[in-house]
């Protein structure tokens, strides 16, 4: 009975760090985001304090800006149908469950439970995997290992525990069904011999956990450049330059190019970037603004419920030939070449709005962003 709270407590424990991220993610598209991150920054900050710590909040697939790979964007989607189907799931296993404590059934063999042995563990596991692509913070992949982790070794307990209790009718269930997927898709078996000493067991746990952190991290940073490397994007002397809509990388060019060319636009560039400092180029349609840069004192002012996800709440772009530029500094985890700049990025601060003509080829308006965005310097998504 010990043995099974203590299960149940380290279930509702792991649930915790993904009901934070389902929050964060909600309030980042309503008018409570302020208030919610006046909380939630301090975290956030510290870690994107430290060179070490800084990856762990980085995104590892488009957040707002848009790139040539439908293969990217699918995997996002794909999150979502996979946070619904976890979420339908989990309430099937949970009324089955709880109906039969009520009703006095005993134990729960039938309906879903009669495919997979444990499918509350499956279906939060199916939702983490959803959020993980719909949220993608490194941070959040690697909570998903540990929450997989966690779950499988509650599963393997309860598991003992249900052959001591039900020797007879229990070995069957168990040979006809699958842990979290059904049989018929449990091409490898998970069930691992680990060493019956303690200390030994405790030993090859971790190894296998981090083994495991280790692999996702370096699968997801793999992903993150293939990500950064489907935008569309430019590179100078001292300075990166991406467009949050896709578009040809000439234009994306061309445009910087008509900046850098005008005196105004270097005038005001040259008062703000006294010391030589790296410099990240957002380009976007001339009416768009983008919430996350810094470009907006409260989110009504871009939220369009007619937009589609890739508008990030903007508008259609019914004027190609005019462009904003969003002048930045781009703060680094570690020094890097002007290549690598968005890879490196933990956080950028708006200095300056250059609007440009592209068919005329001439800047049109040089103004400064706001003094204090909605999101201010938390460190939000810059991809």
């Amino acid at each position: 009975m010990r043995t099974e709270k203590n299960n149940r407590r380290l279930l509702n424990l792991s649930w915790v760090p993904y009901i934070i991220i389902i929050f964060e993610m909600l309030y980042m598209a309503t008018p409570f985001a302020a208030f919610f991150y006046s909380v939630y920054q301090f975290p956030l900050k510290y870690l994107n304090e430290n060179a070490v710590t800084a990856w762990l909040i980085q995104t590892i697939l488009p957040h707002f800006i848009e790139t040539n790979s439908n293969f990217l964007h699918s995997l996002i989607d794909a999150g979502w149908i996979m946070m619904a189907i976890g979420s339908i799931v989990f309430i099937i296993g949970f009324i089955q469950i709880y109906y039969s404590k009520f009703a006095k059934k005993g134990a729960v063999t039938g309906g879903i439970y009669n495919i997979i042995r444990h499918p509350q563990y499956a279906a939060w596991i199916f939702f983490g995997f959803g959020m993980s692509l719909v949220w993608s913070r490194l941070i959040v992949w690697i909570m998903l290992v540990s929450m997989i982790f966690v779950y499988y070794l509650l599963a393997r307990a309860e598991e003992r525990e249900c052959m001591e209790k039900y020797p007879e009718t229990y070995p069957p269930y168990f040979n006809k069904t699958g842990m979290f997927l059904p049989r018929l898709f449990s091409f490898v078996s998970l069930n691992i011999s680990l060493p019956k000493n303690n200390f030994l067991y405790g030993a090859a746990v971790l190894l296998i956990y981090f083994g495991a952190v280790g692999l996702t991290i370096l699968f997801a940073l793999t992903l993150r450049n293939y990500t950064i490397s489907k935008m569309s994007t430019t590179h100078g002397k001292d300075y990166a330059a991406v467009s949050v809509t896709y578009i040809d990388p000439e234009i994306t060019r061309k445009t910087v190019d008509i900046m850098l060319a005008d005196s105004a636009a270097q005038s005001e560039m040259s008062k703000i970037f006294i010391d030589e400092k790296t410099k990240i180029f957002y380009v976007m349609p001339h009416s768009w603004v983008i919430t996350e840069l810094g470009m907006a004192t409260q989110l009504n002012d871009r939220y369009n419920p007619q937009a589609g996800s890739l508008a990030h709440g903007n508008s259609e772009d019914t004027t190609p030939s005019k462009k904003r530029v969003l002048v930045s500094q781009a703060k680094l985890i570690m020094e890097t070449e002007p290549t690598n700049i968005l890879n490196y990025m933990k956080q950028q601060i708006p200095k300056l709005y250059v609007d440009i003509d592209l068919e005329d080829g001439k800047v049109i308006g040089v103004s400064k962003p706001p003094k204090s965005g909605i999101y201010s310097d938390i460190p939000v998504p810059m991809l």
